[in-house]
């Protein structure tokens, strides 16, 4: 049976890397912060929430990039799995 893990950000990552667990994803992108409307694209939601991440956070556009999007792109290209475990 093949597992798909959606981590709640960095903390468990290394042991998973470490153990070769499972597959997994990390979800960085604060959701639960403000603005999260409904956007008809992939790519106007994620310019939309960085443009939001680096004015309120003062973040640099290209490590939202590499740390966010491309976990989400990630996502989107990976294979077919029996389960998936967030958290």
């Amino acid at each position: 049976m093949k597992a798909l893990h959606i981590l709640n950000g960095d903390a468990t990552l290394h042991r998973f890397k470490k153990n070769r667990l499972a597959w997994c994803v990390v979800s960085r992108e604060v959701l639960f912060e403000e603005p999260v409307n409904h956007i008809a694209t992939y790519h106007d939601f994620f310019y939309s929430r960085s443009k939001w991440i680096k004015d309120t956070y003062n973040s640099d556009l290209a490590e939202y990039n590499q740390k966010v999007i491309y976990e989400f792109d990630r996502l989107k290209s990976c294979p077919r799995y029996d389960e998936v475990f967030c958290g």
